[in-house]
């Protein structure tokens, strides 16, 4: 379904609803949109682009301007999340030979104090 943008002049909400009104009335229109601030209006159908652009100058008096007649973008996929970058450290290997060590903290041994540990 093609998309058909066009340019109008739009001052208030009464100048809004009355491109709304007389475009609704054509056939073959399967969604419409208006930016106010713009003056864009955005219609996606099947409907000429030229009897779009006849309509709105005939029934509201007011000036329109086909700015794009195209096909409809597809809305794009989202990205995948990328995982967090694994921090230098663990992308090098160790330059030592070394093994892995288990530490375990208990209760005091009894002939020290709460700073000792046993390695196993």
């Amino acid at each position: 379904m093609p998309k058909i943008v066009v340019k109008v002049c739009i001052h208030c909400e009464k100048c809004k609803q009355d491109v709304f009104k007389a475009v609704t009335k054509l056939t073959g229109i399967n969604q419409l949109s208006l930016d106010g601030e713009k003056g864009l209006l955005t219609v996606i159908g099947t409907v000429d682009s030229v009897e779009v652009v006849e309509r709105i100058r005939d029934k509201t008096k007011k000036r329109a301007d086909l700015v794009t007649v195209g096909p409809v973008e597809a809305p794009k996929p989202p990205e995948p999340a990328k995982p967090d970058p694994v921090p230098d450290c663990f992308q090098e290997r160790c330059r030592h030979d070394c093994e892995f060590v288990g530490l375990a903290y208990g209760p005091p041994p009894v002939h020290g104090g709460w700073g000792d540990c046993t390695i196993l």
